[in-house]
């Protein structure tokens, strides 16, 4: 990844203002999870040494309409954008990011905006809405749409988040474990008490969401450990 850094789109992002603080999602898969976990033990003192935290982190446990996204979903929050460019120009980071690189299979990730913002780590399962607006540019109306189908279906809506800047800083990826943009730029998640719950919930919902949304797929993940 750091090799593909080009300083002039680098130094553009820098200098952009995005709201704060940034959330940035990663949407995961593995081919070597250990090393992966490796990396997480890592780079965790790199994230608080800039202000940052592991919001939630949760393993795949079924899609139930679109294609799966991960398998492995995780919030990290930083302090604002810069700070997380300041983490991964850290000589301390190229080091670490070389068993990221054995571990992962897939990534995909981009600064965004929370937009519902509450503590997720008492939740267990989150039922997620990963979404196209009609529009393509999401916006607050947008979540409300969302939000409002799988509530009267039982779900409990608890946070959601919008795509504000692709990591355009980098080139095009050469490897499996480069960052690629989200597929969906927007993220809305319930907390669901069960995989049975979830299930009830997404039957009582039916397809609802296609008559809001462009395209989505809906996942559900169980909280695990960075």
């Amino acid at each position: 990844m750091l090799e593909r850094l080009l300083p002039g789109p680098l130094q553009a992002a820098y200098e952009r203002d995005l709201p704060e603080p940034v959330h940035v999602p990663n949407l995961l898969s593995f081919s070597n999870r250990a090393w992966y976990r490796r990396y997480g033990a890592a780079v965790y003192p790199l994230i608080r040494a800039v202000g940052g935290s592991a919001r939630w982190f949760g393993r795949h446990e079924r899609t139930y309409h679109g294609e799966r996204q991960c398998e492995e979903f995780g919030l990290v929050e930083y302090p604002s954008h810069r700070r997380f460019l300041l983490m991964i120009g850290n000589p301390y980071y190229a080091l670490i990011n070389r068993l990221r690189e054995r571990g992962v299979s897939h990534f995909e990730a981009g600064f965004t905006t929370p937009v519902t913002d509450e503590p997720l780590g008492r939740h267990e399962y989150l039922l997620t809405v990963h979404f196209e607006p009609p529009t393509g540019r999401v916006d607050e109306a947008d979540f409300d749409a969302v939000r409002e189908p799988v509530e009267a279906a039982g779900g409990a809506y608890v946070y959601g988040t919008r795509l504000t800047s692709d990591f355009d800083f980098l080139g095009e990826p050469t490897g499996q474990a480069d960052p690629r943009p989200l597929s969906y730029p927007g993220i809305a998640c319930f907390a669901e008490p069960s995989p049975t719950a979830a299930d009830a919930t997404v039957d009582a919902l039916g397809d609802a969401l296609g008559d809001v949304v462009e395209d989505y797929a809906l996942c559900l993940y169980r909280r695990d450990g960075i």
